[in-house]
């Protein structure tokens, strides 16, 4: 108990001493920074307050978002959504979502609400870079958490094609370790990239040697046309073999 009044005591001083800093730029990444490690050290309040010292939304939201996301991995799940409702930057707001139904999953819960709580935020965020880039993150993530409709749904709303097929190369992978072998082929012989595509590929040939399905595995590896991702899912393929 000493040992936690002492940590907490050394981070208000922290704290004074980063709202001294006169350069502003210093001033507002020095607390972002203070804030994170309060939360990793539980003292989510302070954490949240101290977030609140920072003046500009965009650095104010990268630390609740931050602080939301060791939040959602202690459990707290009810307070990691009312912090990340009050985030301002949307951007932010939608990782925030984003993390905390990805820990949400791994408990066994239910988590489509918050996953639409993330898509609104996404439908906020104004650059069109960091819409597609939040939309293949949430996207990922729904695919991690067994959502493949929905995360394919997610993925062909994008409009940039390099999104869109990074999108659908990270939703065949996770297909691929759920055992969807077919559905995964599906969704990587669309991807126009041919570096996601090889990736893709990739994913699938190791999650069938992983299964078992050697002789699948290898049809899958021998569509790989980059020799050393090639190299790498017959070696993959080879070591399960050896191993089994």
């Amino acid at each position: 108990m000493k040992t936690k009044s002492r940590a907490e005591e050394i981070f208000d001083e922290a704290l004074k001493t980063a709202m001294s800093i006169e350069d502003s730029y210093s001033r507002k990444r020095v607390l972002k920074d203070i804030a994170y490690e309060m939360a990793k050290a539980r003292f989510y309040s302070k954490a949240l307050k101290a977030s609140s010292l920072i003046e500009s939304r965009w650095w104010r939201g990268w630390a609740v978002k931050d602080i939301v996301s060791e939040m959602a991995k202690a459990g707290l799940f009810d307070e990691a959504l009312r912090a990340a409702e009050k985030i301002e930057d949307a951007w932010f707001r939608t990782v925030a979502f984003k993390d905390i139904a990805g820990q949400m999953a791994k408990a066994g819960l239910d988590v489509e609400k918050v996953f639409e709580k993330a898509l609104d935020s996404i439908e906020k965020i104004e650059d069109a870079g960091y819409k597609a880039g939040a939309k293949r993150t949430v996207a990922r993530e729904m695919a991690k958490a067994g959502l493949f409709r929905k995360a394919l749904e997610t993925a062909r709303s994008i409009e940039d094609p390099w999104w869109r097929d990074w999108a659908f190369k990270d939703i065949a992978g996770e297909l691929a370790k759920a055992g969807v072998f077919d559905k995964a082929l599906e969704v990587a012989s669309g991807i126009s990239d041919e570096k996601y595509r090889t990736e893709a590929l990739k994913s699938i040939a190791g999650g069938m040697a992983k299964a078992g399905l050697f002789d699948e595995a290898l049809k899958i590896a021998s569509m790989i046309d980059d020799r050393r991702r090639r190299a790498e899912a017959l070696k993959e393929i080879a070591s399960r073999i050896a191993g089994n």
